[in-house]
């Protein structure tokens, strides 16, 4: 539990977490030792779910130090839910995650809060935007434990789904929206990926977020 009189704000978290990275902190270790030195009135769990936390909301990314020659070893969107990160990982700004990456499609990610108010009305036209012509492929998209109307939860997961593909899955798309809401403990994630300045779904999601 947090020992000093104010918490601080997970604004304030983020700040000092960019702050950290760009001063020369890189391994999970590292970041979490020099984040804690400018935090102490966090304790060392609260620091590392703040860690966890802002990976999962896309304002670091993991490397893992485990990763072979030809692969970049960023973890993806979904893995980070997930993903219990090493001491020597290396955690770095999306920036240089893209450019670990090495050069790709335009991509578009939408997680976290602005993906529950964005994506989640859209999940029962998803399908409708791709059989009048959107372009983008869904790299991934995530719907955490949505919650059923007895109990229980659903978790779906689509990846790397081509066009012509996502024209298909209108009746499985409507259904999830049918039986399946957010919930407190709820995470939606889209990651659209060849991304074309004029697809539909992306215009329609960048005018919602």
């Amino acid at each position: 539990m947090w020992i000093g009189e104010i918490m601080p704000n997970l604004d304030y978290i983020r700040h000092q977490l960019i702050q950290v990275i760009e001063s020369g902190a890189a391994t999970f270790n590292e970041v979490h030792e020099a984040l804690s030195a400018r935090l102490p009135e966090l304790e060392s769990d609260e620091v590392r779910s703040a860690l966890k936390q802002a990976m999962k909301e896309g304002v670091v990314y993991v490397q893992s130090h485990a990763a072979g020659a030809e692969d970049s070893g960023v973890i993806g969107p979904t893995e980070e839910w997930w993903y219990e990160p090493l001491p020597d990982d290396m955690i770095v700004l999306p920036s240089a995650a893209s450019e670990s990456q090495g050069t790709q499609s335009k991509r578009y990610e939408i997680r976290g809060e602005s993906a529950r108010k964005a994506v989640m009305p859209l999940i029962p036209r998803l399908a409708s935007f791709y059989k009048k012509g959107a372009k983008c492929t869904v790299k991934e998209l995530v719907l955490y434990e949505l919650e059923l109307p007895e109990g229980g939860t659903l978790t779906v997961e689509l990846k790397n789904v081509p066009p012509d593909s996502m024209a298909y899955l209108d009746e499985l798309l409507q259904s999830v929206d049918l039986v399946a809401k957010l919930g407190l403990d709820s995470e939606v994630e889209l990651a659209l990926g060849d991304v074309v300045d004029d697809c539909t779904l992306l215009l329609e999601l960048i005018e919602d977020a």
